[in-house]
């Protein structure tokens, strides 16, 4: 009767010791993949590139699998998330620091991008007392009225007392000494005034004189009559005309006439000798501000504001600087804001350069002054480039890039990765963190935490009922939904608001897990995690020492996997992982074999057994090597499915005796599929096999 027979194949549970395995179990377990229950092995990477990219491959990013951008220091690099966006823009961030690419340099022949710029417009700010950068104010005057271009002016003339007009002249000329401001005009002569009742007596300059006898009624100007201006103003460019501007001054009144027309309203004065005065009251306290776009359209904070009074004829020149653009995309323009009456936003208002001789510096001329003439309102207050040292670049589903410093979290405005207005601050340092379905997972030197939020404005910290700390922001991933970060204890899985080991304590105990891991799990680490089809792959650039645990078809299943790869990266919409060794690129899993080795438990048995007969079902050659209380007792490759015999002698040439040993298990090896394997003590106990 066969004594061992193994029908169904499984991985290492690292945590039991080899006699309490379950019969399906492997000891020592490499390059298996157990998808099928049977023992199959893992496939091959496939190289992409027959000529070496600049070695070592660190980071990869590629769109197709056909060109790519790679970088020989550790490089996270994501699709642009703008909305229609047009310039197929790469976002990556590494050692240099937060920089944007465009796909279309992307080559075959691998290598970083030919051209690329910072992330971010600069603002225009500076440390100091003035700020060199903050917006500088002047006025200029109108010389028209801003809401009628066509007008028609008519100034009636006259010297008046207790109501009496003398001397009136219609149509009067003006002269402008300054347009809308002051302006000058003969005065009607005074004639001696007679009341009508009393003679008066006028002298010539040649010493004549003449009388004139009273009349009855007055002639003359009166001694204390004052001069009147009636003046109207009407809009030509509609007919009939319209009068909007009717106002009567006079010399001898004790306050200045006032009217409201026009906004900010209007002072009139008026002299004896010819002498019109407008003075214009504030119509509104503006405040002024700018930014400055790139040539991707991007937009960058405002510099400082500077505040106005302006009134109804008069115009404001803003005076702007152009911040230093070197290493970010090229400056494009400059967008002049401002308020309107006692509302705190800026607007977007339409403006006339103006001529300036100082480089970089420019001026403005607003001509607008009411708020249907402005555009969008300023969005971009806190718009800010990315912090410089940041790490572990994520994109969350929500169009917002993440990334860390210290024990500051830095997210960007939704679908604008050039803008960087929101931090979040932990009590300890961030080591790594990942997106989740729903969340954002940060790991810290003393646990986990999840963001929670549909924006970054409103995200909201709950720290994780578990107390592994993260270790590196490349032992962290994304498993459908969950996330699973490598700690000192295990594996951390975490999905919802609920973390735990219990995926890793299957399989490890913390004794088990350290002595194996330790020396490259560690903050700064040269291993990595990637996920691909249900695997979890980790491996080590530095040493072979990694491991591949299969969560789907057959979940849990763990086997070490010791191939050293310098860089991972994940395309989703290919649904592949490519990988790196040196200066060549592969696809994971996609063709050709690797070979398995497959050491079953112990099976102790209670009184000495000794072997005869094997049968193995299998579709090409497997190396079989059995071994007797620990100790390799023979090996043979069985070139195909079928009985073989094994000799009473084992390697060292001794002989077997009945009751060789207690303890027996099979290493099988091979790059082919093994179904069935069953060992017995003679080859009658196997025709049933």
């Amino acid at each position: 009767m066969a004594a061992i027979t193994l029908k169904a194949f499984s991985g290492e549970i690292p945590n039991l010791p080899p006699y309490l395995l379950p019969t399906e179990n492997g000891q020592a377990v490499f390059n298996c993949d157990f998808a099928q229950k049977d023992l199959r092995p893992l496939k091959l990477g496939t190289v992409l590139n027959g000529t070496a990219f600049p070695s070592p491959i660190k980071g990869i990013y590629t769109e197709e699998g056909t060109n790519f951008f790679t970088w020989t220091t550790e490089t996270a690099a994501y699709k642009s998330p703008v909305i229609g966006e047009t310039y197929g823009r790469v976002y990556y961030l590494n050692s240099s620091g937060m920089q944007v690419a465009q796909y279309s340099t992307a080559t075959s022949s691998g290598g970083p991008p030919s051209s690329s710029w910072l992330v971010g417009v600069p603002t225009p700010t500076a440390a100091g007392d003035p700020d060199p950068y903050k917006v500088k104010l002047r006025i200029k005057e109108r010389t028209s009225l801003p809401d009628y271009p066509t007008i028609s002016v008519n100034v009636d003339i006259w010297w008046e007392s207790n109501g009496v007009q003398y001397q009136k002249q219609t149509g009067v000329t003006l002269t402008s000494v300054t347009d809308w401001k002051s302006y000058s005009f003969t005065v009607p002569a005074r004639t001696p005034y007679n009341d009508g009742q009393t003679a008066t007596t006028t002298s010539t300059s040649g010493g004549a004189s003449t009388t004139v006898a009273p009349t009855g009624s007055p002639s003359g100007t009166p001694d204390d009559a004052s001069l009147v201006a009636h003046i109207t103003i009407k809009d030509t460019s509609v007919t009939p005309n319209i009068t909007f501007f009717d106002v009567t001054v006079s010399s001898g009144a004790t306050t200045p006439t006032q009217n409201l027309v026009f906004p900010g309203g209007v002072e009139i004065a008026l002299t004896t000798d010819g002498k019109l005065s407008f003075v214009w009251g504030v119509m509104e306290t503006r405040a002024y501000t700018y930014t400055v776009t790139n040539t991707f359209g991007e937009e960058s904070a405002p510099a400082g504001a500077d505040v106005i009074d302006v009134t109804y004829m008069q115009q404001v020149i803003i005076n702007t600087k152009t911040p230093d653009f070197t290493g970010y995309r090229p400056y494009n323009a400059t967008k002049i804001y401002r308020t309107f009456g006692t509302a705190p936003d800026y607007f977007n208002v339409v403006v006339a350069s103006q001529a300036t001789t100082i480089t970089g510096t420019f001026e403005f001329l607003d001509s607008t002054h009411k708020a249907s003439d402005v555009g969008s309102v300023l969005i971009s207050n806190e718009f800010y480039p990315p912090e410089s040292g940041m790490q572990n670049l994520v994109a969350l589903p929500n169009g917002v890039f993440a990334a860390f410093k210290g024990n500051t979290l830095y997210l960007t405005e939704p679908y604008r990765p050039h803008a960087w207005p929101y931090q979040q601050t932990f009590p300890n340092a961030i080591r790594a963190i990942c997106t989740a379905s729903q969340s954002l997972v940060v790991t810290t030197a003393a646990g986990a935490y999840l963001l929670m939020g549909s924006q970054p404005a409103n995200m909201q910290q709950q720290r994780l009922p578990i107390p592994q700390a993260g270790l590196d922001p490349k032992l962290i991933l994304n498993i459908e939904g969950a996330v699973a970060y490598a700690s000192q204890d295990g594996i951390v899985t975490v999905s919802g608001s609920t973390a735990s080991l219990n995926m890793s304590q299957q399989l490890f105990s913390r004794e088990d897990w350290r002595s194996r891991y330790s020396s490259i799990l560690t903050p700064g680490s040269t291993a990595r995690m990637a996920y691909h089809d249900g695997f979890l792959v980790l491996v080590d650039s530095a040493s072979a020492l990694g491991f591949i645990i299969r969560l789907d078809e057959a979940a849990g299943t763990y086997t070490q996997f010791n191939q050293q790869f310098d860089g991972m990266f994940y395309l989703p919409v290919q649904d592949t992982l490519y990988y790196s060794v040196g200066g060549y690129i592969y696809r994971f899993r996609n063709s050709g074999y690797y070979t398995l080795d497959w050491q079953s438990k112990d099976f102790v048995f209670p009184s000495y057994t000794s072997f005869g007969a094997m049968y193995v079902r299998a579709t090409a050659s497997v190396t079989v090597t059995l071994y007797a209380d620990g100790v390799q007792y023979y090996q043979f490759t069985a070139a195909t499915t079928g009985y073989y015999r094994i000799p009473a002698t084992g390697l060292n040439g001794a002989t077997v005796t009945p009751g060789f040993a207690l303890r027996w298990s099979v290493r099988l090896q091979s790059q082919n599929l093994i179904q069935y394997v069953t060992l017995a003590t003679d080859m009658k106990e196997l025709k049933d096999a």
